[in-house]
């Protein structure tokens, strides 16, 4: 069997093949029968030769590729027939129609992939991975009437807190709604860094049991809002240099780097809205609902770090992150570089 298993959920993504390969690993010699290839460099006779091997002592033979279909997009998949027999021809191809000659570039021809299923033999099981394709992905429409496919995408932002609920169950964390919400909102959207936080709570939790708000609190605000706290405090005392290392730290931690800009920017939007609370002179009884948060850690650590800053200062602030997302996004910077770029710059405007 032929499967397709992409998508921009690369944490779900993940999952699933993990699940694939218990269910196929029955007599335990999966391990030894399991080939992974680089779809940018693989070559038609590679995939063929080793989708057609018999397992050895084993039930099952496993062949994942990773990226074929974004080599696809990239040979101009996505332009329709007349702009793939162009790039063939281009490539010195011999099957334009084809979009790519077996051997011609090293990428299969979609074809040849398209009528495999049917003399491939029962005991193998090709795995395609990848990140998300467009749906125009000539590959990938070619082949979808004859595998078994599966786009896995991020839980939307309403969605999330119920993702949160039903992982903990799956822990053996019994969480209330609240809480997940909660979870949803200090940690963010990264499904890998919530199953850690998760996984955190699980241990420190007896099995099936509840979690209170403070021990949460405790385990999961102190540990990764400290962080954010430690690069705002750099920023905010016009430190530079310790500012870049906390940023390198958080990297190395796995944190990634539209995960701290966003971190960034949200703390930057509560600077802004605690600034606008004491110049307003609300009420401290007040102030935990204007942040919208129900954590006092985090309204003590930004109120005094909002004493440094004036509300114009913050609206330039975050007008420069803003800017930095932009240029991630459109690729005019790589994400860590237009990072780094953003702190030095942030740094340089904190009052001295």
């Amino acid at each position: 069997m032929i499967r397709i298993l992409f998508g921009s959920d690369t944490f779900s993504r993940r999952e699933r093949l993990v699940s694939l390969k218990r269910s196929l690993d029955g007599d335990g010699m999966l391990e030894s029968n399991t080939a992974v290839f680089d779809g940018s460099s693989v070559t038609a006779d590679e995939l063929r030769a080793h989708c057609s091997t018999i397992p050895f002592l084993a039930a099952t033979r496993l062949v994942i590729v990773e990226g074929l279909l974004k080599r696809a997009e990239r040979r101009g998949g996505g332009r329709g027939a007349r702009g793939r027999a162009q790039g063939a021809a281009a490539a010195g191809d011999d099957d334009a129609d084809a979009g790519a000659a077996p051997g011609s570039d090293g990428l299969p021809a979609w074809r040849w992939l398209r009528e495999f299923p049917e003399e491939m033999p029962a005991t193998t099981e090709l795995v395609l991975l990848d990140d998300d394709v467009a749906d125009s992905n000539q590959l990938l429409r070619d082949l979808k009437p004859v595998v078994h496919w599966e786009r896995f995408e991020p839980p939307g932002r309403n969605d999330l807190p119920g993702w949160i609920f039903d992982r903990a169950a799956v822990k053996g964390l019994h969480l209330t709604q609240r809480q997940s919400a909660w979870l949803a909102e200090v940690v963010g959207p990264d499904l890998w860094i919530l199953d850690n936080e998760l996984e955190k709570l699980a241990v420190f939790a007896s099995p099936g049991n509840a979690i209170s708000d403070q021990e949460a609190e405790t385990l999961v605000v102190a540990a990764r809002q400290q962080s954010i706290f430690v690069l705002s405090d750099h920023i905010a005392e016009g430190r530079r240099g310790p500012a870049l290392l906390s940023v390198r730290k958080l990297l190395t931690d796995g944190v990634s780097p539209q995960q701290i800009l966003t971190m960034i920017g949200r703390q930057f939007r509560l600077l802004a809205l605690a600034r606008d609370a004491m110049d307003s002179r609300v009420p401290p009884g007040q102030v935990m609902e204007r942040l919208d948060t129900r954590s006092q850690f985090v309204v003590d650590k930004t109120m005094k770090q909002a004493r440094r800053f004036t509300l114009p200062l913050i609206r330039r602030c975050y007008k420069r992150i803003v800017q930095a997302d932009f240029d991630t996004k459109t690729g005019v910077y790589d994400a860590e570089v237009a990072l780094e770029l953003l702190v030095g710059d942030l740094a340089g405007a904190a009052p001295r």
